[in-house]
């Protein structure tokens, strides 16, 4: 897992680790993360709420709020070590080289300025020898190859005149001000959206991928989104990648007892006549001060052996060239998969 990857992957993250220091201790909030995406394609991050998905994006960026801390490791665009990088050169790569959608445009979005203005001032930033003319020009492109209808109208709206879609629009134009990112972080960029708003997001990030073959690093909780738009999918569990795969590896083969769960909850078919309970994982995610020195789904796994999950951490193994999973039980796990 330590051959020279940054030649050849857009995002190189390695043993990542940030670290949150609150009174009642230090919580080793990300521990030990790997990501790796390919130019042009599309990396799935999936996981329940709270396991550190928006926390690497932002360690990424180095955004990480106080009082949490990158403690260790490399991240690397394009064969760049970002941590190494002073604050301003790491201004001039945000929003450049690496933009993001975040989960909820109405906060991204400020309210007493016009959707207009808030994408020229991205342009003001990275892009400062453009005239004003031309900076206008350039958003209302955006705002027409976002979808937004009457574009030259659009621009001097406010964010609460436009519907929960549109925003979400506007900030993926935000985050293509500046022509061709290299990766574009996505963080739940489908969320509170309707059906058909949703699949109509998802076309768009399709359609500006081909067109720019800029890699995407997507974000979510909801595996129907990853099997409609991911290439590869990071399974994240407690702040560690637990799995890794192609979408159809992890489909029709998934060997983590977390994704094994992930999925029976969205498979299983609910009947309204039948008394069985829909399928749930048991348990509650540790306590981030109390998971040294033993697996961090022991507790919930019912795999689990107690003299060896509850001994030590895993380490990652590759069960097949690409499939790589964090688990000291997969040959028991493959035997059950035979049985069943």
């Amino acid at each position: 897992m330590m051959e020279n990857l940054s030649d050849r992957y857009v995002l190189d993250v390695r043993n990542l680790k940030v670290h949150f220091f609150t009174d009642t201790g230090v919580i080793p909030a990300l521990d030990g993360v790997d990501l790796w995406v390919r130019r042009g394609e599309t990396l799935g991050l999936v996981g329940e709420s709270g396991c550190g998905k928006t926390l690497t994006a932002r360690a990424i960026l180095r955004l990480v709020p106080e009082p949490g801390r990158i403690m260790d490791g490399e991240i690397y665009l394009t064969g760049e070590n970002l941590l190494v990088l002073p604050e301003h050169e790491m201004r001039k790569i945000r929003g450049d080289r690496i933009s993001m959608v975040f989960q909820e445009p109405m906060t991204s979005l400020n309210p007493v300025y016009s959707v207009g203005n808030q994408i020229m001032e991205v342009l003001t930033v990275h892009r400062s020898a453009m005239t004003g003319k031309e900076k206008k020009e350039r958003v209302i492109e955006l705002l027409k190859a976002a979808g937004i209808p009457s574009p030259e109208q659009r621009f001097f709206d406010y964010p609460r005149q436009l519907s929960g879609g549109m925003r979400q629009r506007v900030v993926i134009a935000m985050a293509l001000a500046c022509g061709n990112p290299q990766l574009l972080i996505a963080d739940e960029p489908t969320t509170a959206l309707d059906v058909t708003i949703q699949a109509q997001i998802l076309e768009m990030f399709r359609e500006i991928q081909d067109k720019m073959d800029m890699s995407i690093l997507l974000i979510t909780h909801d595996l129907g989104v990853i099997a409609e738009t991911a290439d590869r999918v990071a399974v994240m569990y407690a702040g560690t990648i637990v799995e890794y795969a192609d979408v159809v590896k992890l489909f029709k083969r998934a060997l983590h007892p977390y994704t094994l769960g992930l999925l029976k909850s969205i498979l299983q078919t609910p009947q309204v006549r039948a008394r069985r309970r829909l399928h749930t994982i048991p348990g509650a995610v540790p306590d981030f001060l109390d998971i040294r020195n033993k697996c961090r789904f022991f507790s919930r796994c019912a795999f689990a052996h107690k003299n060896i999950c509850g001994q030590e951490e895993p380490e990652m193994i590759e069960v097949e060239p690409g499939h790589l999973v964090r688990c000291a039980r997969v040959e028991k796990i493959e035997e059950h998969r035979r049985r069943v």
